[in-house]
């Protein structure tokens, strides 16, 4: 996503799935996850930050708060993206 890398991205939703772990803690790394997130905002996504451990130990949590987060036609089964080069 431009010059940063995201874990997880839903293109057709335009929804980021950040999973943090301790790496995310410092306060460094908060300004970069705060720059970083307000870039891409300005772009037209939506972050969803995941913390590693709910993923580990509630996956089925963070499944569903992912879930949520995803319009209805792109949740989960939605119709794909058209190919690229496409217009439909």
């Amino acid at each position: 996503m431009g010059p940063f890398i995201a874990d997880f991205a839903c293109v057709p939703a335009k929804l980021i799935v950040e999973v943090d772990g301790v790496t995310h803690w410092s306060e460094e790394a908060f300004e970069y996850d705060r720059k970083r997130e307000a870039y891409l905002k300005a772009l037209g996504w939506r972050v969803l930050r995941v913390q590693n451990t709910d993923v580990y130990e509630q996956l089925d949590v963070v499944i569903g708060v992912i879930a949520a987060a995803l319009p209805p036609s792109t949740a989960f089964g939605g119709p794909p993206p058209p190919p690229a080069g496409e217009d439909k």
